[in-house]
């Protein structure tokens, strides 16, 4: 394979290849499966052609005179799909068509046929919403009439980026990897976070796929990439559904899309990726599998399954208000798992607050190498739209810091920084996110310092020696107020004014506050949003700090402080110790 190649010259119409020695052809829908040695160009040919009168495009074929067919890779209920050379960008793209077969089913029924083009053309109105690096993206959309025997068929297609590589399938094993902890935290790490990075921006864009499954996620090298969006809901459109086919695949559908489709939301794409991450570390999910079943990992032997067993279930669960309602829950939960949170060492917590519908806040907790962990709070502009999304943003840049070693704080202030570019774009690009924003409170922790950075009135807080101190400055009016002594720190609690942000990500003005300092054993770090010190006093923290041994515990009870003292807002903390 190493020393010979297949060349494909597109030099004009038709299709014409460039015999170059040595040919292997890889099957098709087979690809690095099969693989079938071509010394000819008649035999090149045959391949190419295949059954030529069971596909609808043939290769030479060309569309809007750019897209020449080379061949079908594959064929499903619903589609075909051709590899397409694109002559004037000179790339190769993945063309989606309905299957003739399907067409020729419903030929004779105009209902059933605006439905299938409905359904169609709403793949193409879905995936062109979003642009991500987890997400198939689209080039084009066209339509194409065929003669074929004196009657026209009309064909519409989606023109996509080709990704020649595998799926998600090819990553999984048989028989799973509940043998192999190491690997299978390796694999969750490099293809299921990803993973829900793309459906977490799906969901932001208020989709829902509903047909999530290693099939329908493809690998561009180790990069996996959503797609098939053929089932996916925008409760944006109209939604459309098809006689034909079953609506979903049984081994990750959810109870509740399959007793009625249309009803499946969000938690039924929580439901298949449990389903995913089960699937990796017990084997291959076969017919003969209980389906619309919560699961668990038999038997998990270490802590770390344990804990995933415990996720798996909760993102399983039959009842969907019994699974994680976002994304967002899901991955904190194994962010957590996989940083290998000890609660003796640090503890998060957060909830929506009472007069919210849902929780603006955000955190991350991940290890940046061995020695250096990566800790950040935002808080989602409340009342405004796409709160939650802007601190979603904050949250992934700052993921994205590259892991190494780090000695100051300008990889936090990057991150912010773009994150801050991000939202404003949106904001540019959609005038109904006018007000989006979110503050920060970012803080590396290395071997023998601490680097923080810090934007609108989340907090850092420092316990050391048995005494809190604030490290962060609140970007608020009030603060401005404060420092001129116009207002006590007492009176602040209740000031009207309290919560009025004089800048925030997605809308800076003074640029970042950001600091570094030495630590010392035993040093205690929060950080949290304002739902917690907005309402519980420097005095009543550090009280429940010193007199907690488990963080866990602590930051229970800083929450209980929090919503005994009335707080309405959504509530955040970190707590971390220095051992």
């Amino acid at each position: 394979m190493k020393d010979h190649v297949v060349e494909i010259s597109v030099c004009c119409n038709p299709l014409e290849l460039t015999i170059a020695g040595m040919y292997y052809y890889v099957g098709e829908g087979q690809r690095f499966q099969h693989i079938r040695k071509i010394e000819s160009y008649n035999q090149l040919e045959e391949v190419f052609m295949g059954d030529s009168h069971n596909i609808t495009f043939k290769p030479g074929k060309v569309l809007d005179n750019k897209w020449i067919i080379i061949e079908r890779i594959g064929k499903g209920a619903m589609g075909e799909v051709y590899r397409a050379h694109q002559t004037n960008l000179k790339r190769d793209v993945a063309i989606k068509i309905i299957s003739e077969d399907v067409m020729s089913e419903i030929a004779g029924d105009p209902d059933e046929l605006e439905i299938a083009f409905g359904r169609f053309q709403r793949e193409v109105q879905t995936m062109a919403q979003v642009r991500h690096t987890n997400i198939l993206t689209i080039y084009d959309y066209g339509e194409v009439v065929e003669q074929d025997g004196g009657e026209e068929s009309h064909i519409a297609y989606i023109v996509m980026e080709f990704i020649p590589g595998n799926s998600l399938r090819f990553s999984l094993t048989e028989d799973g990897l509940d043998d192999e902890p190491e690997l299978y935290r390796q694999w969750v790490r490099d293809y299921f976070m990803p993973l829900i990075d793309g459906v977490e921006v799906l969901h932001n864009n208020k989709i829902v796929h509903r047909d999530l499954k290693p099939e329908n996620i493809f690998l561009d090298g180790d990069t996996p990439k959503i797609a098939d969006f053929g089932l996916a809901r925008s409760q944006h459109m109209k939604a459309v559904t098809c006689s034909i086919e079953m609506l979903g695949t049984l081994a990750y559908m959810s109870p509740e899309q399959c007793a009625d489709f249309k009803y499946a939301d969000y938690t039924a794409d929580i439901y298949a990726l449990g389903k995913i991450l089960y699937e990796a570390v017990n084997g291959t999910l076969t017919k003969n599998a209980v389906p619309f079943t919560s699961v668990c990992i038999e038997k998990p032997q270490t802590a770390f399954l344990k804990d995933m067993s415990s996720i798996i279930e909760k993102a399983t669960a039959e009842k969907p208000e019994n699974r994680y309602q976002t994304v967002h829950e899901l991955r904190s939960d194994i962010q957590l798992v996989l940083a290998g949170v000890d609660e003796n060492e640090k503890s998060i917590i957060s909830r929506t607050g009472k007069d919210r519908a849902k929780n603006d806040d955000r955190f991350l907790v991940t290890d940046l190498n061995e020695s250096t962990l990566l800790f950040a709070v935002s808080d989602g502009l409340g009342g405004n739209p796409g709160g939650d999304i802007a601190a979603e943003d904050i949250m992934r840049c700052l993921g994205a810091i590259e892991t190494g070693s780090i000695d100051t704080p300008a990889p936090l202030s990057d991150a912010i920084n773009q994150a801050d570019m991000i939202i404003r774009n949106k904001v540019e690009n959609n005038s109904e996110l006018e007000g989006m924003g979110a503050t920060v409170t970012a803080a590396i922790i290395g071997q023998k310092r601490v680097y923080w950075a810090h934007v609108g009135d989340s907090r850092m807080y420092l316990v050391r020696n048995g005494i809190l101190r604030q490290i962060t400055r609140d970007h608020t009016f009030l603060q401005d107020l404060i420092d001129w002594g116009d207002v006590s720190v007492e009176a602040a609690l209740t000031h009207p004014m309290r919560h009025v942000l004089d800048q925030c990500v997605g809308g800076m003005d003074n640029g970042i506050d950001s600091g570094e300092f030495e630590i010392l054993a035993d040093d205690i770090f929060i950080l949290c949003t304002d739902g917690l010190h907005s309402v519980v006093t420097e005095e009543e923290m550090v009280e429940i700090v010193l007199s907690t041994e488990q963080l866990s515990h602590c930051n229970a009870k800083l929450l209980d402080a929090s919503l005994q003292g009335g707080s309405l807002d959504d509530i955040t903390v970190v707590v971390a110790r220095i051992t």
